[in-house]
């Protein structure tokens, strides 16, 4: 499995070729490439972030940009994976990325923001191209810009937070893709946010359920607090086992989703044939499960009353 890079994604593998370290070639970013991508309500809105200074950070290593941008009272830890002129994963923990699907204002926000900061200065000047000030904010000289906390703290004393995991209710259509965007919200005594986008220096105290998941979670983003994770099979299946148990899982906003790591028992009916061979077959009222293959195998079945997903340790019953 290739490095991980920040929302758990795996980096190109590079080539050899005689003695060589080739890399691979990803889309250039240019305005024109966002306008086509994202479409002109995206970019215009981008340019207003911009223009406001709301876009904290951006940081483009192909094939994945990413960064922090304000909204609000919200920060957003935004991002694209561009494999392709039309082979894009938006990576931001915002609702209309999170419901629609779309490339958001947030993540192509960054792309300009990294565009204008790596813009070469005219000729005859000596000084970069400034960014635009952040309002109420008086320049300083070689003033850094902020950069928020990669995770939020913990303390046994901290405010309360319950942490809730949301699987896209494409969810099977990402299992056979191979990539499942996973979300995790955070709900405490002012609301509920994405993870990325709590308050990093509030202590928040976690039940063991919820230590147990972030860990992981934050071991899969490269040791930051994530809002959300663009998984592959492998990496589900290393927080399947870290969800076994938790109590807010969801489908979406469907009702609550069952993690076991209870193996599941096939149901085999076994019939013999007048041949002397025994066949064997599911039941027939049996809806297939869609299997999830990675360290561990899991699948996902839909019951009457119940979804349920379950380590499969292929027993017997």
């Amino acid at each position: 499995m290739g490095t991980r890079v920040g929302a758990g994604l795996r980096r190109c593998q590079a080539r050899t070729m005689s003695g060589t370290i080739v890399r691979m070639s990803f889309t250039e970013l240019t305005e024109a490439f966002f306008m086509k991508s994202a479409g002109w309500e995206a970019v215009k809105n981008a340019r207003a972030l911009l223009a406001g200074g709301k876009v904290i950070s951006s940081n483009w290593t192909p094939p994945l940009l990413k960064g922090v941008v304000q909204e609000g009272t919200s920060l957003y830890r935004a991002g694209l994976v561009i494999k392709g002129p039309v082979d894009i994963d938006n990576l931001c923990t915002c609702r209309a990325s999170r419901e629609a699907g779309i490339i958001c204002a947030h993540s192509v926000a960054l792309g300009l923001h990294h565009l204008l900061s790596t813009k070469a200065p005219p000729r005859g000047s000596d000084t970069a191209t400034p960014l635009p000030a952040r309002p109420g904010v008086r320049p300083l000289a070689h003033e850094p810009q902020p950069q928020p906390g990669p995770k939020f703290k913990r303390a046994a004393n901290g405010e309360r937070l319950e942490i809730s995991v949301i699987l896209p209710p494409t969810f099977t259509a990402g299992i056979e893709r191979g990539k499942v965007m996973v979300t995790f919200e955070g709900k405490w005594s002012r609301g509920r946010a994405p993870l990325s986008a709590l308050p990093m220096n509030q202590p928040f105290a976690l039940s063991p359920e919820d230590t147990r998941l972030l860990d992981k979670a934050e071991e899969l983003a490269g040791n930051e607090t994530p809002g959300g994770l663009m998984l592959s099979l492998v990496e589900l299946t290393q927080l399947l086992d870290a969800l076994a148990g938790h109590p807010r899982v969801a489908l979406g906003r469907n009702p609550p989703l069952t993690v076991s790591a209870t193996a599941w028992r096939v149901p085999v009916e076994a019939t013999l044939e007048i041949s002397g061979e025994i066949r064997l077959n599911l039941p027939a009222d049996l809806q297939p499960p869609t299997l999830i293959a990675g360290e561990s195998l899991w699948v996902f079945r839909r019951a009457t009353s119940a979804r349920l997903a379950q380590r499969n340790r292929a027993e017997s019953p």
